[in-house]
This record gives C-alpha cells, structure tokens and sequence, in this order.
C-alpha cells in the first residue's frame, strides 16, 4: 500500500475515532452532558488526535526513511566490481535500477543481468516497506483508538 493510501486510512480511522469519542464522552454521563468538564466535541478531537498524530507521524518518517535504507539494502546486492564504480558511474546505475523497478525507460544497462536482479530487489524491498507501513502505521492507529477511548472521563480536561 502506497504511503498517500496508508495516510489516508489513517485519516478515515481518525473520523470515526472522533465520533467514537463524541459517543463515549456522552454515555459516560448518561447524556447528561453537563456533568462533562468539556463538550463531547472536543473529547472526539482528543480521542481522534491520539488516533491520528501517532500513526501519521510513522507514515512521515517511515516514507523518509525507505528510500535510503532499500537502495542501501540494493547496493549492497551488487558485486563487488559494481560497487566499486565511481560515485557518478554508480549514482547512474542506481538511477537505472530504480526506473527499471518503476517500469520505466532504461538505456543499455537494462540488459544487464545484474542491474535487472536488483531492479527486481528494489521492486520487492518497496513492495515489504509498504506493506510494513500500512500494518504498523494502521495498528498504531487502533492502538491509539482504543486506548484514548478508555481514557475518556467526565474529568478529563479534553479542551486544554
């Protein structure tokens, strides 16, 4: 699942946990609603919050971190000859790697049985990172869900 789908069931999650914390701040009086310190509204931007920010913070530095850490994983594929090139050469054979990984244009290289082997690595590192992602950032959001939904209490300052 691409980053920008992930955040955006991130986001969906954080609106229903924001009616979910409007509904538990409600019934947690009965709906005698002014036994509440703050209005159900903003016991259902706390809960969504703790929901939302969490799991939209993994997406960000997850989406940063991927890229280097999967071409690194891909470099270190390649042979020791490969690795050798110059910063420039190799900078143009990882650019290769990755247009050939997102199915687009390559020059000569793309005949090179080595440069399609790590294409192919790239395309299925990428493949786990995003998959990693969706489950972690989503499992933080349920996560976060769950536990700021027991926390709501007529006591607790929601508004602060």
């Amino acid at each position: 699942m691409q980053p920008v789908i992930v955040g955006g069931a991130v986001a969906l999650i954080a609106l229903v946990a924001y009616a979910a914390g409007r509904r538990e701040a409600a019934s947690v009086v009965d709906g005698r609603l002014r036994d509440l310190h703050s209005r159900p509204a903003y016991y259902g931007a706390w809960v969504a919050l703790w929901c939302g920010l969490p799991a939209l913070a993994i997406v960000v530095v997850w989406s940063a971190a991927q890229p280097a850490l999967v071409d690194a994983l891909v470099a270190d594929g390649l042979s020791e000859e490969t690795q050798a090139l110059p910063d420039d050469a190799f900078g143009l054979l990882m650019s290769e790697v990755r247009n050939l990984a997102a199915g687009g244009w390559a020059t000569g290289a793309a005949d090179d049985p080595e440069v399609l082997a790590a294409a192919a690595r790239l395309a299925r590192y990428e493949a786990i990172g995003n998959a990693a992602l969706a489950a972690v950032a989503l499992a933080a959001a349920l996560l976060g869900l769950g536990w700021a939904r027991r926390r709501v209490a007529p006591r607790l300052r929601a508004r602060e």
